[in-house]
């Protein structure tokens, strides 16, 4: 596929009540999510159809996961919606809690991956998500 799936992220949005959503202007290298999967909890959301692959976020550990489960729901959503309109039929699978060690065998298997670090910005404080898309060949490669 030409078109990189990490531009298929959204840039910012409204999260309902509890503040705004904003991606920062950094580029990072998807190996610096590596760095935060031991002190994080990670939410994976499968994508198939079209492309196959996996959405990680990756929150610190204390967050509330039912909030930042819901906020990866509608990156999730955003991002599959923007492939659609491109013409790539994706659907979003459930998402599930994986542990360290999972992710990092899936970081082996995985190709053209794509970081991008947003800013939960709410009550005054910035919270740092991490977003990993990973593209696999097939279901048994991204296998969660």
């Amino acid at each position: 596929m030409q078109y990189k799936l990490g531009n298929a992220l959204p840039d910012s949005f409204k999260f309902y009540h509890l503040g705004e959503v904003r991606a920062e202007d950094s580029e990072e290298s998807p190996n610096a999510f590596y760095d935060d999967i031991h002190e994080s909890t990670l939410i994976s959301y499968r994508f198939e159809g079209d492309v196959k692959g996996l959405i990680l976020v990756a929150i610190e550990k204390e967050l509330d996961i039912s909030i930042y489960s819901e906020m990866g729901n509608i990156i999730a959503s955003r991002f599959a919606n923007s492939l659609s309109r491109l013409g790539q039929d994706v659907m979003i699978c459930s998402p599930t809690i994986l542990d360290s060690k999972k992710v990092s065998q899936l970081l082996k298997f995985s190709t053209d991956n794509h970081l991008k670090t947003y800013s939960h910005l709410t009550g005054g404080a910035s919270i740092k998500i991490r977003v990993l898309t990973m593209v696999g060949e097939s279901r048994e490669s991204l296998n969660v």
